[in-house]
């Protein structure tokens, strides 16, 4: 397995400070960056997790849990977790969320996504992310979103409102929410961080599927799962954690329209990675729910 720990790109940072600031790859101490391509689309898939309401500031979640905020959530014992003997409900350390790789282990990728374990590459942001390249196929996988919470009641209810079904207008909303409470914290403390996050807010809700997102149970795995069904990512509860897991197996994406993507116009920009995303999403998905379920499943076994 290579591991990449290239230092962050300096826009994939901003866009942390900015919009993710509580995502375990955005700490001071974080734990290494990648190649810009994969910093900044890091960076950006943690900023469309809080419009989503995947990042903790959306779903009436606003409360401090900026990097050492973790500091006041339960736990006790050692090797990060501690097990209620009455309730026997596991309880995550706040630590927990630093612990994507160790969550998710080239191992477990490469029996889920029948790949050499060896020849998988590794990235830690934002949580722990794989990709793999062989022939005229690629492979990857993710554990992103990990969120540990004062008690498995509260991590309950962030669950349950992270996964509610949201219109575009709902979406929209909420990470100009993301974007106001950045500001309130004083993470967008300059007009050049602004404006960064200006024009990625406006890019994830020029992205957002024109059906918004919706979310179907998925039975049997953690203390309950739930399935984006426009793109196959599975977010599980487990005790008082959160996360969220992605895979893909299969042929490499189509290329968008070059000369929109080229045009310098933004809006031209943004309709043709939209158009060339849900072609690639529709005919992808069920792979992508099938793995990302397969993988859950794993991850879950391994707690």
């Amino acid at each position: 397995m290579r591991v990449s720990k290239r230092a962050r790109p300096f826009g994939a940072w901003i866009l942390c400070v900015g919009l993710a600031a509580s995502s375990p790859g955005c700490d001071k101490g974080g734990e290494g960056g990648g190649e810009a391509k994969d910093g900044g689309q890091a960076a950006a898939d943690g900023a469309k997790a809080a419009a989503a309401g995947e990042g903790g500031a959306a779903g009436g979640e606003a409360e401090g849990e900026v990097a050492e905020g973790g500091k006041d959530a339960a736990g006790g014992g050692a090797g990060g977790v501690d097990v209620d003997v009455d309730a026997q409900v596991a309880t995550f350390l706040a630590d927990q969320r630093k612990k994507g790789c160790e969550m998710l282990t080239p191992e477990m990728v490469a029996k889920v996504l029948e790949v050499p374990a060896a020849e998988l590459e590794q990235k830690r942001i934002m949580g722990c992310i794989y990709s793999w390249e062989g022939g005229e196929l690629q492979a990857d996988a993710s554990i992103m979103s990990i969120w540990v919470k004062k008690t498995p009641q509260e991590a309950r209810t962030w669950f349950d409102n992270s996964t509610k079904d949201k219109t575009p207008e709902e979406i929209a909303a909420e990470m100009a929410k993301v974007e106001e409470i950045a500001k309130d914290r004083g993470k967008l403390d300059t007009k050049p961080k602004e404006a960064v996050a200006d024009q990625v807010g406006g890019m994830i809700t020029g992205m957002t599927p024109d059906e918004g997102y919706h979310y179907e149970d998925v039975p049997g795995v953690g203390d309950a799962a739930r399935v984006k069904t426009h793109d196959g990512s599975v977010t599980v509860l487990v005790g008082n954690m959160i996360f969220n897991l992605r895979a893909y197996k299969g042929g490499p994406a189509p290329k968008p329209d070059m000369a929109a993507m080229t045009s310098g116009d933004m809006k031209k920009v943004i309709a043709a990675s939209k158009e060339s995303e849900a072609k690639w999403m529709e005919q992808t998905r069920d792979v992508r729910r099938t793995l990302a379920v397969a993988l859950a499943k794993v991850v879950v076994a391994g707690l």
